[in-house]
C-alpha cells in the first residue's frame, strides 16, 4: 500500500473550511433549538411553566429545528471523519518511512 502524504495533507487543507463551517452550522442550530423553545413557550396557552415546555417542544416548529441540527451535527460528524482519515494516513506514511528507513540501515 502506497501512501500519498501531500494528498492527503492537500485534503484537509481543502477540506478545512467546509468543515469549519460544518462545525459552526452545529453550533448555530444546537442554540437555534433554545431560541425556537423559547418562542413556543411564549405562543404557549398553558399557564405552568412544565406545560409550556411540554407544548413548545411538541411544537412542530421544534420538530422541524431538531431534525436541522441533526442534518448539522451529521455533517460535522462526516467531514471530522473524513479529516481524522487523512490525518491516519499521513501517521501510517511516517511508519511506513521509518520502517524503511530501518530496513535500509539493517541491511547497509
Amino acid at each position: 500500500m502506497s501512501i500519498d502524504p501531500t494528498q492527503a495533507v492537500n485534503f484537509i487543507k481543502e477540506n478545512a473550511k467546509a468543515y469549519a463551517i460544518a462545525k459552526g452550522n452545529a453550533a448555530y442550530t444546537d442554540n437555534y433549538l433554545k431560541v425556537v423553545k423559547a418562542k413556543q413557550m411564549n405562543a404557549s396557552g398553558s399557564s405552568s411553566l412544565g406545560a409550556k415546555e411540554a407544548d413548545a417542544y411538541a411544537s412542530p416548529e421544534y420538530q422541524t429545528a431538531i431534525l436541522a441540527n441533526q442534518a448539522a451535527i451529521e455533517e460535522e460528524a462526516h467531514l471530522r471523519w473524513l479529516l481524522t482519515a487523512a490525518q491516519a494516513r499521513i501517521e501510517v506514511w511516517k511508519v511506513e518511512q521509518y520502517s524503511l528507513r530501518q530496513e535500509m540501515k539493517n541491511l547497509g
